[in-house]
């Protein structure tokens, strides 16, 4: 079964051993991370393995990340769901695991070409279990959009034809962000226009209206947001 193309962010408990972990170094520009397992459980349900498979969380734990880059090993992290070279069964530097480590900021297969993909734009947030808590990484935005429209002139719109209006609140700010609008820097709580076609979905506390965009989506600031 095919996955959604959509961050999942199913939350367990996991930790690393932070002696083992510190043993792995990795250059600049890379950062290695070690991905939740998967989820065995719906509710109460319990997942065949194919079906699990579908809700591998794309959240995961720094176990190391070069110099150049604002992780520290043991951060948690969500992650665009097909980015990264995937290692399996990893074992290294005495650090051995059976959960699914990804590199990000290497040369990757991606979309039928090789390419590297900068780690910041596969590692798009950090997440705090303790709070519920995300904020955005690098240059990326944490943002609430508005519903789908699913309704015009009274009739219901077929599944093809509902869209989403390009609005949407700023929830958080990396801190790479480049965003100043005619009134000053764009800020948490401002309502932006983006370009839907740069929005990542995420599926986090059941808010289907959740997504992450790069500040060079955003087109243009309305009103004059919260203050």
């Amino acid at each position: 079964m095919d996955r959604p193309d959509t961050i999942q962010l199913l939350l367990t408990e996991h930790g690393i051993d932070a002696l083992a972990a510190s043993s792995l170094h990795c250059p600049k520009g890379v950062v290695l991370v070690e991905m939740l397992p998967e989820s065995e459980r719906i509710g109460t349900i319990l997942l065949p393995d194919l079906v699990a498979g579908k809700f591998r969380p794309d959240v995961g734990i720094v176990l190391s990340a070069g110099p150049d880059v604002s992780l520290e090993p043991g951060a948690m992290v969500a992650v665009r769901p097909y980015d990264g070279q995937w290692l399996e069964d990893f074992e290294a530097g005495g650090y051995r695991t059976r959960n699914q480590v990804r590199v990000f900021g290497k040369s990757t297969p991606h979309q039928g070409v090789t390419e590297t993909i900068p780690w910041a734009e596969s590692v798009v947030c950090r997440v705090f279990p303790e709070t519920l808590d995300m904020q955005a990484i690098h240059n990326n935005l944490i943002i609430k959009r508005d519903p789908v429209v699913a309704e015009q002139n009274g009739l219901i719109l077929p599944d093809l034809e509902k869209y989403r209006t390009g609005l949407a609140e700023v929830l958080s700010i990396g801190p790479k962000a480049d965003l100043v609008s005619r009134s000053g820097p764009v800020k948490v709580g401002d309502r932006i226009h983006y370009d839907v076609r740069s929005e990542l979905d995420f599926t986090f506390g059941g808010d289907p209206d959740m997504a992450i965009v790069p500040d060079i989506a955003v087109n243009f600031v309305v009103g004059g947001g919260k203050g």
